[in-house]
Order: structure tokens, then C-alpha cells, then sequence
């Protein structure tokens, strides 16, 4: 059965616009290119000029735009079945709200007196400390100024949480999920990114970013030195960068220019781990004891990256409210949505709350 708009008619065979495919079918006499049938029957007569004109969504999605499209719901259709298999539930919190998070790096979309969110961390975590052990969201997420070819201001993000759980058991959850995912779409665990072939099946190799900073950038981070002493390091690893450079700036100048191009080249996944403490989130109070008490200190945390893109960030989240609540008010006057008023969000977790998982990770050259 043949049923969808007709695209364009060569001789005796007509181009269809199906819902699944285009086809080329056997042309009618009285059919013309724009014409909606269904079967061999005319269902609306085009009105006439040339068809598809620019303006027509046929002209704007193309067919391999829709089979995208097809192909993102099958793959949300599997990402529920799998969290539900792992006994997670599904949850919704708002989008407007009245504080989005205080991230400084993170501009939020002022919207009707609130803030769209940049993520739904806070009202899950709100969720968490009411009882909920196991929950994940699929949600669009904001950020102002997010415009590159790995970010947009408005995008789907992914993120679940576990209590009584490691960060190796979230880890697992993402491997896990991802090789889903893909097997999902393309019926083998090997990935398609930018032309190349990445073999997702877990388990996916490890390094620590320092490890990695070493090989690729020629660069050792403590995590204590000064500014100035990874300014220096940086630059005796050819890497062109101006004094006075902040801390992280000074790093992920190397990290850009070296570690990521060589990730890129990579045919697994990598897991990099123990990140630098002061490259710290506000809510991630394990660097915040770590700079106190082991000059070394790294916080526990993970990114999975895969192509030149991190895919997701796990961290052990921080129960406490006296360390979390001054970080986070220090904070408030650098972010870029005026005063807090949601900061009862901030810290009110119970101590089981132990790890959170996230689809989200930002590249600092896009900014």
C-alpha cells in the first residue's frame, strides 16, 4: 500500500513521501507532483506551481532527517526499558523555576518572572530526600549563549540518580546504557561518530586525567600547584597561553589542545577519573576536604568520552548542608541569575544519598 505525498513524477514513476521510506511507484495519469494519495486514490489535489517549494516542511526534512528522527524515538523507547529493568523510576520536576542551578560557568534563560532550568539536579535531589532511592528524567534543559557543534541553548538531557550506590555501579548503569542505546539503533555495539567506528561494548578502558595529561600533553597535574606553576608547565609543553591565567583556564588550555584531539582518535570509549580538585563542583564537597587535608587531592569523579565529546560526568555528591551551603553562597554572585531563591534546595539531602549520574559536560573552547 502506497500512501504519503507525492514528490516528483519522471515519466511513468512517481517518487512517494511515505511515513517510514520513499518510493518509487508506478505513476497514475491523473497524479501530480504534491498530491496526497492513498493507494491509487488522490486524498488532496496540490494546488498547483512547483512542489516541494522551500518553504514546505518536505523540502525542510529531509528523509534522512526523519529516519533520525525515528530512529531518537527507538532509542528513548529502550532507555525506559532499560532503567525500568534496573527498577529506577521515571519522574518529571518543572522546567520554570525559581532558581536554576549556580553554576558559574552556566548562564540560565530568564522566563516569566523564574528560570528555565540548565539541568534538573536540584529538584530530583529534592526528590532523593524525600525517600526516592532510584530515579532518572528525561527532560529539555536551557543554557543562554550555548550555540558550537556539540551544544545548543535548548537540548535533551539524560540524568539519573542512585542511592546506597558507588560510582562504579553508575559507571556500569552508563556503559551499559550507552552499548543499549547503540545496539538499539544500529543492531551492533559499534558506534557511527563523525565517520568513524567506535566499539562501545563494556568494559570501557580507564586512565586518571593525570595519566592523561602526561601522555598526551606533556603536562604533570598535582592538583596543588599555584597557577602560576601550571601557567609555567604548560608552556614549557608548547602550549601558547598569557600570564595570569586562572587555574583552570591554565588546564584545559592543555587539555584542548592536547588530550582532546588525542582522544579523538581513539576507537573505545575512555573513562578519565580523578579529576583535579579545584576544577570541583559547587555540590561536589569531596575536592573541598580533599584541598584541606591531602595537598594532592583529586575528587571522585569520572567523564566518559567518546569522539571528542564527553557523553556524561558521574560524582559522589556531598549529604552535608554545612559544606555544600557556603560553597554554593559563595558562588551566587558570580552566576548570571541574580539572588537565590531556591537555595532550600541546596544541602537538604539525606546521608544515604550517595552518587548521581549525568548526561551532561560542557566544552570550555565552545564559550
Amino acid at each position: 500500500m502506497t500512501r504519503g505525498r507525492i514528490l516528483a513524477i519522471d515519466g511513468d514513476i512517481a517518487s512517494v513521501r511515505g511515513e517510514r521510506a520513499d518510493v518509487r511507484v508506478g505513476s497514475q495519469s491523473s497524479w501530480r507532483a504534491g498530491d496526497l494519495i492513498d493507494c491509487d486514490s488522490i486524498v488532496r489535489s496540490f494546488g498547483g506551481g512547483d512542489y516541494p517549494s522551500p518553504q514546505t516542511e518536505v523540502a525542510r526534512l529531509s528523509r534522512a532527517r526523519l529516519t533520525a528522527l525515528q530512529a531518537r524515538a527507538n532509542a528513548l523507547t529502550a532507555l525506559r526499558g532499560f532503567f525500568a529493568a534496573r527498577d529506577f523510576i521515571e519522574v518529571e520536576t518543572p522546567l520554570l523555576v525559581p532558581s536554576p542551578g549556580l553554576e558559574i560557568h552556566l548562564d540560565a534563560v530568564a522566563a516569566d518572572g523564574g528560570w528555565l532550568i540548565t539541568s534538573p539536579e536540584y529538584q530530583m535531589k529534592r526528590l532523593l530526600a524525600a525517600g526516592f532511592e532510584r530515579i532518572y528524567q528525561v527532560c529539555k534543559c536551557f543554557r543562554r549563549g550555548e550555540y558550537g557543534p556539540h551544544h545548543a541553548s535548548e537540548f535533551t538531557m539524560v540524568e539519573w540518580y542512585r542511592g546506597f550506590a558507588t560510582l562504579d555501579a553508575i559507571l556500569g548503569d552508563t556503559q551499559e546504557l550507552v552499548a543499549h542505546e547503540v545496539r538499539t539503533v544500529r543492531g551492533t555495539a559499534i558506534a557511527r561518530v563523525g565517520g568513524r567506528s567506535i566499539d562501545v561494548t563494556p568494559p570501557w578502558p580507564r586512565m586518571t586525567v593525570r595519566e592523561a595529561m602526561v601522555r598526551w600533553a606533556g603536562v604533570d597535574v598535582a592538583g596543588d600547584e599555584s597557577a602560576e606553576a601550571l601557567v609555567r608547565a604548560v608552556r614549557a609543553a608548547g602550549v601558547e597561553i598569557a600570564d595570569g591565567t586562572a587555574w583552570d583556564d591554565a588546564f584545559f588550555a592543555a587539555f584542548l589542545a592536547r588530550v582532546d584531539p588525542a582522544i579523538a582518535g581513539l576507537d573505545r570509549p575512555l573513562i578519565l577519573e580523578d579529576w583535579p580538585a579545584p576544577l570541583r563542583r559547587s555540590s561536589g564537597c569531596t575536592s573541598v576536604r580533599g584541598l584541606r587535608r591531602r595537598p594532592r587531592a583529586r575528587e571522585r569523579i569520572w567523564r566518559a568520552y567518546r569522539s571528542m565529546r564527553a557523553t556524561c560526568a558521574v560524582r559522589t555528591r556531598c549529604p552535608a548542608p554545612t559544606r555544600t551551603r557556603p560553597r554554593s553562597l559563595s558562588d551566587r554572585p558570580q552566576t548570571h541569575c541574580g539572588p537565590c531563591r531556591g537555595s532550600a534546595t541546596i544541602g537538604g539531602h539525606r546521608a544515604w544519598f550517595r552518587s548521581s549520574g549525568h548526561a551532561r559536560y560542557r566544552r570550555r573552547q565552545d564559550r
